[in-house]
């Protein structure tokens, strides 16, 4: 009986470092596996995202202008200013999928590698200007040109005209109001 005690205890003792072993190695290659991945993701997030940041502002007293619709001219991008006429676009590129397996492939690891660094040295997708509109401005049809702007740290000042309205009766006296008359407006700057 002592024998038979003894022999269980050997095996469940072989069975228990076998199954350490297993355990072991089974998570040095699960972190070997996540652990490039997980520095790479935590890498790209710690890369700093493309910013375009700017105010609309109204041209006559310079004030800032909230709530104006800021848009790319094929209205793909836009954005609203807040109360105080400010805005920020936001650029975030994904990179280009990753296979899930590994390869062991030379030719396809190469060409994973060639396309990451297409990707990495693409420009990001963003617009080349910007424009601005709210009720009670003139809109204008030409939009600022901002493809020359590199630091995410420049502030985009947007000027609004403000529209101009003359509103007015005109009497003459002895008129029925069948009489026609021409007005001229004169603009002064």
């Amino acid at each position: 009986m002592r024998d038979r005690f003894a022999e269980l205890t050997r095996r469940s003792a072989t069975i228990s470092r076998r199954c350490c072993l297993t355990a072991i190695v089974l998570a040095v290659t699960v972190l070997s596996c996540v652990l490039p991945r997980l520095a790479a993701q935590s890498a790209t997030h710690a890369d700093p995202a493309d910013h375009i940041r700017g105010v609309v502002i109204n041209s006559v007293t310079h004030e800032p202008i909230g709530h104006a619709l800021v848009l790319s001219p094929d209205n793909s991008f836009a954005a609203m200013t807040d109360a105080r006429g400010r805005f920020e676009f936001t650029f975030t590129s994904t990179p280009p999928e990753q296979p899930t397996t590994f390869d062991t492939n030379s030719q396809q690891q190469f060409q994973a590698l060639q396309k990451l660094q297409a990707f990495q040295n693409q420009p990001s997708n963003r617009p080349n200007a910007l424009m601005a509109r709210k009720v009670g401005f003139v809109n204008s049809d030409i939009p600022l040109d901002i493809s020359d702007i590199k630091s995410t740290d420049q502030i985009l000042t947007i000027s609004l005209v403000p529209e101009a309205g003359i509103v007015g009766h005109v009497i003459l006296p002895g008129s029925d109001g069948s009489d026609k008359m021409q007005v001229s407006l004169y603009r002064r700057n």
